[in-house]
Parts: C-alpha cells; sequence; structure tokens
C-alpha cells in the first residue's frame, strides 16, 4: 500500500478526490508501492513525479491540495502514468513521450468509463485526450471548465481571453496586452515598460 504523509487514506480520499471516484482511485494507492504526499500550494507545478533506482520504496507522487477535486483527481493520473512508466520502462523514455501520453490517455479513458463526472468535465477531459499536452495549465479547455470550479480562479479569464489593449492583474502586477502570437502574449509590464511573453492559458484579473 503506499505511503501517505500525514493523514489517512480515508481521509486524503475524503478531502481531496470527488466521491465518485474513490472506488476508482483506491486500488492505485492499494496495490502500488508508490510515496503520497498533498502539498500546499506551488506556482510553478500542480504535481510531480520523482524517483530513484530503487522504484518500490523510491517512487513519489505529490499533488498540490489546493486543487479543487476534478483538477486533483486529472494531476493524479497525470503522475501516476508517469509512475507507471518508469516501473516498466525506467530507462531512456523521455518524460511526456509516447509512453506516458498512451498510459496517460488510458488512465482518463479509463476514468471518464468508471467515474460520475460534470458533463462539461467530461467533454473537456474529451478535448484534452485529443491533443495531449505535458501540463493541463497548458491546455485551453481544461483551465476554461477547471477554473469554474475553483473559488479561487472563478473570477479570472484567461490572458488569451483578452483583446489588445485590455490591462490585467497578474501575480499582484499591471500588464498590458500588446499583441498575440500562438501560444502566448506580449506584454508591457506598466511599472517600468519592460515586455513579457506570458501563455495565453494563464489566469487573470481584467483591470
Amino acid at each position: 500500500m503506499s505511503k501517505l504523509v500525514a493523514i489517512s487514506l480515508d481521509k486524503i480520499l475524503e478531502q481531496y478526490f470527488p466521491a465518485s471516484s474513490h472506488h476508482f482511485v483506491r486500488p492505485f494507492f492499494d496495490n502500488n508501492p508508490f510515496n503520497f504526499t498533498v502539498t500546499t500550494h506551488r506556482q510553478s507545478k500542480k504535481g510531480d513525479f520523482r524517483t530513484s533506482r530503487n522504484l518500490i520504496n523510491g517512487a513519489t507522487i505529490t499533488v498540490n491540495g489546493t486543487l479543487h477535486q476534478y483538477e486533483f483527481l486529472l494531476v493524479f493520473l497525470h503522475e501516476l502514468a508517469h509512475y507507471f512508466v518508469a516501473k516498466e520502462k525506467p530507462a531512456n523514455v523521455k518524460p511526456h513521450g509516447k509512453e506516458w501520453k498512451m498510459c496517460y490517455k488510458k488512465l482518463v479513458e479509463d476514468a471518464l468509463e468508471q467515474v460520475k463526472l460534470p458533463s462539461d468535465i467530461v467533454e473537456a477531459w474529451r478535448q484534452h485526450l485529443k491533443n495531449i499536452k505535458s501540463s493541463s495549465s497548458t491546455d485551453p479547455h481544461l483551465v476554461a471548465v477547471f477554473k469554474k470550479y475553483d473559488t479561487r480562479t472563478s473570477d479570472k479569464v484567461m490572458v488569451g481571453e483578452l483583446q489588445v489593449g485590455d490591462i490585467f492583474l497578474f501575480r499582484n502586477l499591471q500588464f498590458r496586452v500588446d499583441s498575440f502570437a500562438r501560444t502566448r502574449a506580449k506584454c508591457t509590464l506598466l511599472a517600468n515598460n519592460k515586455q513579457f511573453l506570458i501563455g495565453k492559458t494563464a489566469l487573470v484579473l481584467k483591470a
């Protein structure tokens, strides 16, 4: 059984995962010897997988505890796919290569079949599987639907939804949108007129 940090498996399932997913998620913990940690908010990542040569005792999955339940589940499956790939093919595998994508897709498809989820979550996950990205934060389908369920982000918009000239607040700094490229926006920091590239899926407060 996986080793849990600070709180029991039952408590983790109850507090962080959708209730409808417990029967689906629990066997992964019961049957695989990875360590599992719920972390505080990390701005740079939502989850993480780390391992060592001794996979049995050295594999650790972490997920941010500030995520709402549907995003927490998807991030867990993302990191779980890393675990299974490392278990089967520990060497010479790209972190988000074809092996990981195949494993992750299978896990998400299984979740869609076995877990009762809101229809908009189901549709966003299906769209996500058509073009799997290495991070859910760069998938506009996921960002748009997840922010509806997260009280911390429900009042925010994606940078890509703004217009050229719009002013917005990002990480407590004011920016202006100058132009758009395929995946990023060129923006000016109003405090010093320096220019920055910000991802179009970044969530911001429109001024």
